[in-house]
C-alpha cells in the first residue's frame, strides 16, 4: 500500500464518502512488537488534513492500521501468505457486509475496513477508543473468555440465521474462501503445524518407556502419519449447521475494551462446523485451566448463539443442544491438539525465536533447527497437553 498523501487521500475519500478529504501529513510507525507479529507487516498510519462540512473547512485526523505482506519473502512464499491476504480481502469486501445483514442490530464485532486489496488491508485503529489487546502470558480472566464467546455466538449466528433465509446466499459465500491449512495437498502452514507433532513424538521418544508414555508415543505415531487424512476429512464436507468461521480466533485477533469485544484478522477464515472457532480458541491459549470450565463456557456460548437467533424467530434448541456441541467439539479435537502445539512456542520460546523479521525458510522447514529452541518449560506443558489429547480419544 502507498502511504504518499495523494494515495491516501484517495482511499479516504472513498472511505468516507467526502470528495472533500484533503490530507497533508502521514506519519507510519510499526505497530506491533517484535515476537507478537507472524503474518503481517502491521504499521499505525496517522494523517491529518481538512475536509469541509456545511461549507466550512475544518481540520481532520485519522489514525489507521494497515497489514501488508512480510517483506520476509522466505516465509510469505512457504507459509502460503499471499492466499491469507486475498481471503482477508474477501472476508471484508463481500462477505462480512452480507453476514451484517443477519444480525438483529446489523452490526458484527468488527473494526471498520478502510481499505483491502490482495496484499494489504487497512482498518480503524480502535486504540484510541481503549481496545487492546490481552498480555497472551497473562491470558484472559472468566468474564473476559465469557464475553468473548458471546460475541463469537453472534458471529457464528449470522451464517445459521442466512441459512434459513436465503441458503444459497450462504453457499455461495462460503465458496469464495477455501480452506488454507487442512487440505489434502498441504500448504507450508500444514506442514508447519505437523512438524510440531513431530516435535510431540521426538519428546516421548526421550521420556522413560512406562506403559503410559508407550501408549501416547503410539498414539502420537498414528496421528503423525494419518494428520493430512484425518484432518482434512473434518473440513472437506461442510457439516450440517457449519457456518463462516473466523478461523484464526485466539488472543492477538481479539480486542477488548471493558466488556465489549471485537475481532480483526480474518485471514483463515472457513466454512465448517462452529467448533472450529471454538476449539482453536480454547486451546491457542495452551492453559490447562480452560478445559476445567469447558461446560459451563461452553453453554454460555450455546445461550448467546439461540439468543441470537430467537431474534430472527429461529428456534434450533431441540437440535443446537449441548450434546450436539459436546460431540462436535470432540471431533476437533485433533484439529485443536494441533494447535495448540503450534501456539506453544508462543509462550515458551525465547522473543528472538519468534522475530519473523530475522525467519528464514530453513528455520521454518528444518525440525533439528527447531527442535534446539525447545525448552525444559516448552517440553513439559507438551507432555501435559499430549497426556490430555489421548486420554479417552481414539485416533
Amino acid at each position: 500500500m502507498e502511504y504518499s498523501k495523494e494515495s491516501l487521500t484517495s482511499v479516504l475519500r472513498k472511505y468516507e464518502v467526502d470528495s472533500t478529504v484533503d490530507i497533508k501529513t502521514v506519519d507510519v510507525k510499526r505497530a506491533v512488537d517484535i515476537g507478537n507479529n507472524f503474518v503481517s507487516d502491521v504499521k499505525k498510519v496517522t494523517v491529518t488534513g481538512s475536509k469541509t462540512v456545511q461549507g466550512v473547512k475544518k481540520d481532520f485526523q485519522k489514525s489507521i492500521i494497515v497489514k501488508e505482506l512480510l517483506k520476509n519473502k522466505g516465509i510469505s512464499d512457504s507459509l502460503n501468505y499471499d492466499q491469507c491476504f486475498v481471503n482477508e480481502m474477501i472476508a471484508y469486501n463481500k462477505i462480512l457486509p452480507e453476514l451484517k445483514k443477519y444480525t438483529v442490530d446489523g452490526e458484527l464485532p468488527v473494526p471498520d475496513c478502510i481499505y483491502a486489496n490482495e496484499s494489504a488491508t487497512a482498518l480503524e485503529d480502535l486504540c484510541p477508543e481503549g481496545y487492546e489487546t490481552v498480555d497472551r502470558f497473562i491470558g484472559f480472566s472468566v468474564q473476559q473468555i465469557e464475553d468473548i464467546l458471546r460475541v463469537l455466538a453472534k458471529l457464528h449466528s449470522a451464517s445459521l440465521v442466512m441459512s434459513e433465509k436465503d441458503p444459497k446466499k450462504l453457499s455461495e459465500l462460503s465458496k469464495l474462501i477455501p480452506e488454507l491449512v487442512f487440505v489434502m495437498d498441504p500448504t507450508g502452514l500444514a506442514k508447519s503445524m505437523k512438524s510440531f507433532v513431530r516435535i510431540a513424538v521426538r519428546v516421548f521418544e526421550e521420556l522413560e518407556p512406562t506403559e503410559r508414555n508407550r501408549e501416547v508415543l503410539a498414539m502420537l505415531n498414528k496421528y503423525y502419519e494419518s494428520f493430512q487424512e484425518n484432518n482434512t476429512k473434518l473440513f472437506e464436507v461442510p457439516r450440517k449447521y457449519s457456518v463462516l468461521n473466523h478461523g484464526d480466533a485466539w488472543g492477538n485477533n481479539i480486542l477488548l475494551k471493558e466488556r465489549n469485544v471485537k475481532f480483526i484478522d480474518f485471514q483463515l477464515m472457513r466454512f465448517a462446523s462452529v467448533a472450529s472457532d471454538l476449539t482453536y480458541f480454547f486451546c491457542s491459549t495452551c492453559k490447562p485451566s480452560l478445559k476445567i470450565n469447558l461446560d459451563h463456557y461452553l453453554s454460555v456460548y450455546l445461550d448467546s448463539l439461540h439468543s441470537h437467533l430467537m431474534g430472527f424467530d429461529i428456534n434450533l434448541k431441540d437440535i443446537l443442544t449441548m450434546d450436539w456441541l459436546r460431540k462436535e467439539m470432540y471431533d476437533f479435537q485433533p484439529v485443536g491438539f494441533v494447535c495448540s502445539l503450534w501456539f506453544l512456542p508462543l509462550y515458551f520460546f525465547k522473543k528472538e525465536h519468534l522475530n519473523t523479521d530475522m525467519f528464514t525458510e530453513k528455520q521454518l522447514t528444518d525440525d533439528e533447527l527447531r527442535w534446539t529452541k525447545c525448552t525444559p518449560e516448552f517440553k513439559q506443558r507438551l507432555i501435559e497437553m499430549a497426556y490430555d489429547f489421548c486420554t479417552g480419544f481414539k485416533i
